[in-house]
């Protein structure tokens, strides 16, 4: 297998198992699931969101 970049490898997992989950964790007691197609969904958000920020060197 081929080396892949973190962002090609999660776009792999969403168009093959959107719906898989990627993470299980205890949150105040109770089990979650984050799946796949949820954590790409949150970071292209976050991402857009960071984007519109002004860069912290940009104001040098």
């Amino acid at each position: 297998m081929t080396e892949q970049l973190p962002l090609k490898r999660l776009a792999l997992w969403v168009e093959k198992r959107p719906d898989a989950a990627w993470l299980s964790q205890p949150v105040n007691g109770q089990w979650h699931d984050f799946i796949w197609a949820q954590v790409d969904e949150q970071a292209r958000r976050m991402a857009s969101v960071l984007h519109t920020l002004p860069s912290f060197y940009s104001a040098a």
